[in-house]
């Protein structure tokens, strides 16, 4: 599912893009303390529970799932795939009857078998059941996507759980992404959300373990029951996961070297500069994040093809990307990305002809005028664009009204805020907008039909259809992809729907944004860097270059 970047899409995160870089360093002579630094207020660490960026940091350390999403590298290019993680192997499935709302689906996991928690208590088939009871107490507040499809749980031993469902979930991949453990919070199962002396202290599955949890840091320890499959154990005595207000004052301890590394970072240019001048490593991968221009349909100028046609022929989103990123950021071409298994890379890279613009228009019925704008009917070809007030979209309107004038047509921002524009009474649920420009999130199941599938209800409601696009073969193909549980046929649906928008044009896509972080690599050797959950995700790799 994709929603817009001011809301942040938390539930289900685990790995996706990856990046990492290696200094020549000796190993390190001895364990040490290091101290990593993140943005914003960390708040429960309930694996299953937690609400914050920083938080999924801290827990990409301490908390296994049953899959994880994994990168690989092919012909050199960049995918993902699902490997089991406390798992011994893929789960098999079975559906019985036809896919869709009515089948009956079982999901039979095998757990690897010596697997503990933290305190040494054995991890069984158990602590699954466990979790979706605990999911869905109404108590407790947790996300219920597919578990609340889940009819019951069996676990004829330790280490096998066959979970029944009735109706096809097509993200199965992301359920039980982490684990709670039943010997610990099997008294108040309706309550898990209150106690804050666990949500403060989580029981860990990865190599991780939290020893202490204070006003704006907690500690990790290595976890001595740690079972992974993700590389080394941990040589680090004590991992310190300080949260600052500010990235600004995160930064400033890092150049300090009060911190060995700044993570969850969303750096411009001259940040970037200044940091590699003062022999500090960066690190910058894609991020889920894609800015776009999404059309009102329903308006008059915005719904005619042509004018988006021109508008996309307008763009240089590759120049307009370099001097915002300094080269960072990659040119979007869709609503996927293009790590996801749905990507297609048959959808066209649209690039800027401002003279096929030009005559598109004039087609159109449009003609230039003495100040260099097109016109028709007497009225001026305008694009109002609403968009929030930030650095970063000021740049992006700022060059895209350039690029557009050139092609004579006039673009005019109107900067709004967050609850303006997105809030239950905002202007894109009333659909008084022309133009919006914001970002999109992409989740790691490759689910649209939210946005695009015009049968899913209004905004904030059942779905985020902000564009009033209405195709009944998008309908047909999203609707398919939630009706199947094999990634391969879902993405012949999704690659269709790509193609489909691309001619289309409910929307115009920008560029994918990055995640960054920072390192020492004085004290550091080797740090990789994870799009969702930051550079804790590698941590029990971590070596020092000192002791």
């Amino acid at each position: 599912m994709q929603r817009p970047s001011l809301v942040l899409c938390l539930a289900g995160l685990l790995l996706a893009s990856s990046a990492s870089v290696a200094a020549a360093a000796p190993a390190a002579k001895a364990p040490t303390v290091l101290r990593v630094g993140v943005v914003g207020t960390l708040g429960s660490l309930n694996p299953v529970l937690y609400t914050t960026p920083a938080a999924a940091d801290v827990l990409a350390a301490t908390s296994d799932g049953l899959l994880r999403y994994t990168p690989r590298q092919s012909q050199g290019h960049l995918h993902y795939v699902w490997r089991p993680d406390l798992l011994a192997s893929l789960p098999r499935i079975a559906i019985q009857g036809t896919p869709g709302p009515n089948a009956d689906v079982t999901i039979t996991y095998h757990l690897r078998k010596g697997l503990h928690w933290s305190d040494g208590k054995p991890l069984t088939a158990r602590d699954i059941r466990f979790t979706w009871r605990a999911i869905m107490a109404p108590g407790n507040g947790a996300y219920q996507a597919g578990y609340n499809q889940i009819t019951a749980i069996d676990t004829p031993n330790a280490q096998t759980a066959v979970v029944h469902l009735h109706g096809t979930f097509a993200a199965w991949q992301t359920l039980f992404a982490a684990l709670l453990p039943e010997h610990a919070l099997r008294s108040h199962l309706d309550a898990i959300a209150t106690d804050a002396a666990y949500n403060d202290h989580p029981l860990a599955t990865g190599p991780y373990a939290v020893h202490a949890y204070g006003a704006n840091s907690v500690t990790l320890v290595p976890n001595p029951h740690y079972g992974g499959q993700d590389g080394p154990r941990p040589v680090l005595r004590e991992l310190v996961v300080q949260s600052y207000p500010k990235q600004s004052d995160l930064i400033a301890a890092l150049q300090a070297h009060q911190l060995a590394v700044a993570d969850l970072l969303e750096l411009g240019t001259a940040t970037v500069h200044d940091l590699r001048s003062a022999h500090l490593a960066v690190l910058s991968v894609p991020s889920a994040v894609f800015e776009q221009f999404t059309f009102n349909l329903n308006d008059p100028i915005a719904s005619d093809r042509s004018v988006r046609r021109a508008f996309y022929l307008s763009l240089d989103r590759q120049a307009i990307a370099n001097a915002i990123s300094g080269g960072r950021w990659q040119v979007a071409t869709s609503d996927q990305p293009p790590w996801s298994w749905a990507f297609n890379p048959k959808v066209p890279v649209v690039r800027q002809n401002v003279a096929e613009a030009r005559a598109l228009l004039s087609q159109d019925g449009w003609q230039l005028g003495k100040d260099g704008y097109f016109e028709r009917s007497g009225q001026e070809l305008v694009l109002d664009v609403s968009l929030t007030r930030s650095p970063l979209h000021a740049a992006i309107i700022q060059m895209v009204s350039r690029q557009a004038a050139k092609a004579g047509i006039r673009v005019l921002p109107a900067y709004f805020s967050t609850q303006a524009l997105y809030g239950p009474n905002g202007m894109f649920a009333k659909g008084t907008f022309q133009v919006a420009e914001f970002g999109l999130m992409d989740n790691l199941d490759p689910d649209d039909a939210a946005i695009w599938n015009s049968q899913l209800g209004s905004p904030y409601q059942q779905g985020d259809d902000f564009s009033n696009y209405q195709n009944a073969a998008v309908n047909a193909w999203t609707a398919d992809a939630l009706a199947q549980m094999s990634p391969a046929l879902r993405a012949q649906d999704y690659r269709k729907v790509q193609l489909q928008l691309a001619t289309d044009l409910p929307m115009v896509p920008l560029f994918y944004t990055s995640t960054e972080a920072a390192y020492d690599p004085a004290v550091l050797g080797h740090v990789s860097l994870d799009t969702f959950t930051g550079a804790l995700f590698s941590a029990n790799a971590w070596r020092p270059t000192r002791p």
